[in-house]
């Protein structure tokens, strides 16, 4: 459960570093929508890619979710034999942390 937690934060920490630095507010998210940086689903899929090789590497399967800035879920994972019941964990852990802001600049 650790590294889901660990992977899930990398998930929406990576969602969020990528966010405009330019936006005049400081949670780096843009005070309008087309300052807002949307994660699309070639950098999503480069997220999963990179969780499913660390949770290969110690080896347990997890469910990757992957948020945008807003906590909406661009892109999910099971790996096999993933715990089931930590797929809507996973996926709310995500959005948590996006809508904690925990991505922003300085955090990692």
């Amino acid at each position: 459960m650790r590294l889901l937690a660990v992977l899930t934060i990398l998930c929406s920490c990576f969602a969020m570093s990528s966010a405009q630095a330019s936006a005049s507010n400081n949670n780096y998210l843009g005070v309008s929508p087309a300052q807002r940086h949307v994660v699309n689903a070639t950098q999503a899929q480069q997220v999963v890619d990179a969780a499913v090789q660390e949770a290969m590497s110690i080896p347990q399967p997890q469910n990757i979710a992957v948020t945008d800035p807003a906590g909406f879920l661009v892109a999910f994972h099971r790996m096999d034999s993933a715990f089931p019941a930590s797929i809507d964990i996973s996926m709310k852990k995500a959005r948590t942390v996006a809508l904690f802001n925990g991505g922003k600049k300085g955090v990692l």
